[in-house]
């Protein structure tokens, strides 16, 4: 996650208050003392997001799912009992 979308998710005021506080502790640990923080390994990995792709059963499974709300939301507009809706013989 780069510093722009850190400032725009959590605002950039915290987002200065979190790095004012990690150089803070930095400096208390011993850190900050010759100007720089202490060498150490700067690899990072980043992990990939768990990225699926639509399958048929995915897309069936949603629109399942919102038809049910539809028909949840319709019938609850329509809750008064209809007349004549049973069988006639």
């Amino acid at each position: 996650m780069t510093a722009d979308a850190l400032a725009s998710a959590h605002g950039e005021e915290r987002l200065m208050a979190l790095l004012q506080e990690s150089l803070a502790a930095a400096t208390r640990l011993g850190g900050g003392q010759t100007g720089r923080l202490p060498c150490g390994d700067r690899r990072t990995t980043v992990q990939e997001k768990a990225i699926t792709f639509p399958t048929d059963a995915k897309l069936m499974h949603r629109a399942r799912e919102r038809l049910v709300k539809l028909a949840k939301k319709t019938a609850s507009a329509c809750a008064s009992p209809m007349r004549g809706s049973g069988s006639s013989r």
